[in-house]
């Protein structure tokens, strides 16, 4: 405990510092009551967000921009306050998000869409962990692409994905491949880890991949109308509480219904039973992952849960932000943006420093 304590010591510090600047459900009460883009940022200049209005354009897709560095802001914060296989595991985290800018990139190159079009969705990464963005910009086929990827951990990836694209020419084999591949390649950062932190952390992260299996499962089905196999074939190997079998009765489940009632003994039957929609699966369901990150702090803080908890926690704030934001731009009703955030953010008083 002591080591631990020693270990921690400065992180948990910087740790109850962010968190004090984390949204409370009064601020949601309040973004939530506000109409359009100025009453939206009204009522940011009262949060810890006021002070980065004046540094972004004034549109609805500077506010969301504004949001993502923030995030990342947080995330350089983090892992700079850590070292060895503990920063290693963050630092993977945060490159989802450089994943995400590759995946646009690709996905613009492979329709052959205008590369102004990249503008309004790459996330602004200043520092990207595996390659130069600017440089992969400057590529206009796939096979360049490979190029400027060779020596980088998603070339692999990408080439062995490259047939379904010949065949298919739809980018969405070669997106899954580098998902695909991040979270194997997270699986095994995990496995670096002591035992004790090993098993805080696959109690979380194990928890997001089974997220991921249960809303990948829907969607394949009910969007994109794969078979049974090859729903498994693009499928997580690792989880918490899904095993193998269980992934592949998800995977051959006739309808959603089905689906839900193949995860008895989870978590997750409760609390997707009477669900309408995709979004709706995926609001409950990280509101449970949250719920569940949250009982780190009520504990001994000094371990790596509490770090990985504090990074979901601002994720999903960004998330319910971009969700509000969107909202104000379409002038969507109080109630259905209420019903698409992440609840426990907004019903439970987490910013508050307790």
């Amino acid at each position: 405990m002591l080591i631990a304590a020693f270990q921690y010591s400065y992180i948990n510090a910087k740790l109850r510092a962010l968190k004090s600047r984390l949204l409370g459900p009064a601020d949601y009460e309040n973004l939530l009551g506000v109409c359009g883009y100025s009453g939206l940022v009204e009522c940011l200049r009262n949060t810890s967000y006021g002070p980065l209005l004046g540094k972004v354009e004034a549109s609805f897709d500077g506010l969301i921009q504004m949001f993502y560095q923030e995030l990342f802001d947080c995330y350089h914060k983090v892992i700079n306050s850590l070292s060895g296989n503990r920063r290693r595991l963050i630092q993977h985290l945060y490159q989802k998000y450089e994943l995400e800018n590759l995946k646009a990139i690709v996905r613009t190159i492979c329709q052959g869409k205008p590369k102004k079009e990249l503008e309004r969705v790459l996330l602004p990464i200043e520092e990207t962990v595996s390659f130069s963005q600017q440089a992969l910009l400057q590529s206009n086929s796939l096979e360049e692409v490979l190029i400027q990827l060779r020596r980088t951990c998603y070339h692999s990836s990408l080439r062995s994905a490259l047939y379904r694209f010949e065949e298919e020419r739809d980018s969405f084999p070669l997106e899954m491949a580098l998902d695909l591949s991040y979270y194997n390649q997270l699986w095994k950062i995990i496995s670096t880890l002591s035992r004790r932190e090993q098993k805080i952390v696959r109690s979380i992260l194990g928890v997001q991949m089974d997220i991921l299996n249960i809303t990948w499962t829907f969607r394949f089905k009910e969007v994109y109308h794969f078979s049974p196999e090859e729903i498994l074939n693009y499928g997580l190997m690792q989880g918490c509480h899904i095993s193998p079998e269980r992934r592949k009765k998800l995977a051959f489940s006739v309808d959603r219904k089905d689906v839900v009632s193949n995860l008895a003994l989870t978590p997750y039957q409760t609390l997707l039973a009477n669900l309408e929609d995709i979004e709706a699966c995926s609001t409950q369901l990280h509101s449970y992952l949250l719920n569940l990150a949250r009982k780190n702090w009520q504990g001994v803080p000094f371990h790596l849960g509490t770090v990985l908890d504090y990074v979901f926690f601002k994720e999903m704030e960004v998330k319910n932000l971009i969700s509000l934001t969107e909202a104000k731009r379409m002038n969507l009703p109080r109630d259905i943006v209420a019903d698409h955030l992440i609840r426990c953010l907004a019903e439970e008083n987490f910013g508050s420093g307790d």
